[in-house]
C-alpha cells in the first residue's frame, strides 16, 4: 500500500512541478519542491506508524509567547 502511495505522491508532483518550470518561475520552484518535500515526507512517516505530534498545540504557543497573540 504505501507503494502505492509513493508512486502517486511522484505523479502528483511531477504533474505540479510542470507550469512552474514552462513559466521559469525560481522562486515559486523551490517553495512548491519544500512544501511538496514536507508533505510526502509526513505522509510516508504516518503511513509507517510513526507517532506524530499534534502540532496545533505548538503553533499555539508560537503565537502566545513569540509574537504576544493570545484567542482566549
Amino acid at each position: 500500500m504505501i507503494w502505492f502511495e509513493i508512486i502517486l505522491l511522484t505523479a502528483i508532483g511531477a504533474a505540479g512541478i510542470m507550469e512552474p518550470i514552462r513559466k521559469r518561475w525560481r522562486k515559486e520552484l523551490v517553495v512548491y519542491i519544500v512544501i511538496f518535500l514536507l508533505g510526502s515526507a509526513l505522509l510516508i512517516l504516518q503511513t509507517a506508524g510513526v507517532k506524530m505530534p499534534f502540532l496545533v498545540d505548538e503553533i499555539s504557543k508560537f503565537f502566545k509567547n513569540v509574537l504576544h497573540l493570545s484567542y482566549d
